[in-house]
Order: C-alpha cells, then sequence, then structure tokens
C-alpha cells in the first residue's frame, strides 16, 4: 500500500538524515546526500498527497496543488516548531525535578 511505503520512507529518511548529521561534516558526499534525501522524501510525499487530493476532486489543477502544499507545508513548521518547543519544556521540567542523569563537562 502506498501510505505504508510512505511511512517507511519518511521514517528511513529522517533516520539517515540524523545519522548523517552526526558525523563529520567535511565528508564530500555528505552535503549531496541531504540533499537527495531530502528530494527523496519530497517528491514522495508529493506522488502521495496528489494522488489523495485527486481522488476526492479529480479536476485539482497543479497550481491548486501547489497553493495547498504550501499552506501544508506552513502547517507542518508551525507543528515543528510547536513539538520542539514542547520538548525543551519537557526536557527543562524533567531536569528541575532531579530526574536526568547528570552530563560530565568535558
Amino acid at each position: 500500500m502506498l501510505s505504508d511505503l510512505i511511512i517507511d520512507t519518511a521514517l528511513e529518511a529522517f533516520i539517515l538524515q540524523k545519522t548523517a548529521k552526526v558525523l563529520p561534516p567535511q565528508l564530500p558526499s555528505r552535503r549531496e546526500f541531504l540533499i537527495q534525501n531530502d528530494k527523496k522524501v519530497r517528491q514522495l510525499s508529493d506522488k502521495f498527497f496528489k494522488e489523495f487530493l485527486r481522488s476526492r476532486r479529480a479536476a485539482m489543477t497543479n497550481a491548486e496543488y501547489r497553493s495547498w502544499r504550501e499552506e501544508f507545508d506552513a502547517g507542518v513548521e508551525h507543528s515543528k516548531q510547536k513539538m520542539k518547543q514542547q520538548m525543551l519544556t519537557n526536557v527543562i521540567a524533567t531536569a528541575q525535578k532531579g530526574k536526568m542523569p547528570k552530563l560530565p563537562l568535558p
């Protein structure tokens, strides 16, 4: 099923991206890998969303899709920022309660 493929691919791309970002930045292929990884996920999500939206409204134009995608991406960005803030708040609250182990300073 396409939705399973989307989820699997998105998770794999996320894990690969995070792994690449912790490896040495001076590796020559790192930048190209990150660019291509983002393109793979974007292209796959475009295919999935277009298929879904056009199944509900076959006459959707590419311009209408681009407009929808811009609004969707803005919502994703807003949610991402909100999630980061909530995670940071949770980490700080947990640390203040003394439940997090203290990391040794270098």
